[in-house]
């Protein structure tokens, strides 16, 4: 399943967009890596979906500076509102999440918001493990910082 990761960096000089560069192509699954924006400063990333963005994400937080709001969207298969419960228990416990909800024609996509330190992998394995089937459909960086809609 094809990924595409865009992380929103405040990068200080030329030589950090190469340690950017140099960090994303290095990690499993990666297919491309592109600066897009007026500036270049926002890093898209295209992959296998194997890709961890949680970890990604903390490493250029930590070598090259900033990095925005994430959103994150896992299908969920629920048989029960007890279990739609244990879900959102699961992802309102991680570091960092600052919105959960659902939404799809049947409620069964979770969207998750925050600040960029969630490890999206690592939630979907929980979730799996603890409620049943669980597939993550995109990771991606949010412009907005409008915590309260979910996009």
């Amino acid at each position: 399943m094809q990924q595409k990761i865009v992380f929103e960096l405040q990068i200080r000089s030329e030589r950090y967009r190469r340690k950017a560069l140099k960090m994303a192509v290095v990690e499993d699954g990666v297919h491309t890596v592109v600066f897009e924006g007026e500036n270049r400063e926002r890093m898209v990333i295209i992959g296998d979906g194997i890709v961890d963005a949680g970890r990604l994400g903390r490493a250029l937080r930590n070598k090259v500076g900033y990095a925005d709001l994430q959103k994150i969207v896992i299908e969920l298969q629920i048989q029960c509102d007890k279990c739609r419960s244990k879900a959102l228990q699961i992802a309102a416990g991680e570091n960092g999440v600052n919105t959960v909800g659902f939404k799809g024609a049947h409620k069964n996509q979770m969207v998750i918001i925050g600040d960029g330190i969630i490890d999206a992998s690592r939630l979907t394995k929980s979730l799996r493990n603890k409620v049943g089937y669980a597939d993550l459909l995109t990771v991606e960086e949010l412009k907005d910082k409008i915590n309260s809609q979910l996009i």
